[in-house]
């Protein structure tokens, strides 16, 4: 293995070890929440972490690192497990649209 990939690797292990803290403090029980009101309209679907990484990474893995960071940088962070859940559906949409360009 060369040094960059060495490195590169090492970049998303941290960054997986970071999201797995998280992952950790948000499975903790934690006191009911109130529940959302229903709507007539149908639910989003919930964009995950997973997903979210998953594009990150297939765009990372095609060069395009410094336009992730960009994202990244977007949305106020500097890595993916301080972006905010609420934030996951619209990073996913603007990963794809780079991925597709």
């Amino acid at each position: 293995m060369t040094k960059e990939l060495l490195t590169e690797l090492n970049e998303h292990l941290l960054l997986l070890a970071d999201d797995l803290a998280k992952l950790a403090e948000q499975n903790t029980p934690a006191k009911e929440e109130a529940k959302p009101a229903a709507t007539d309209k149908p639910a989003e679907p919930v964009v995950t972490l997973e997903e979210v990484r998953t594009v990150l990474s297939e765009l990372s893995k095609a060069g395009n690192r410094n336009e992730v960071k960009a994202l990244l940088e977007k949305h106020g962070v500097k890595k993916l497990s301080d972006v905010k859940p609420e934030e996951y559906g619209t990073l996913k949409k603007e990963a794809e649209e780079l991925s597709h360009a």
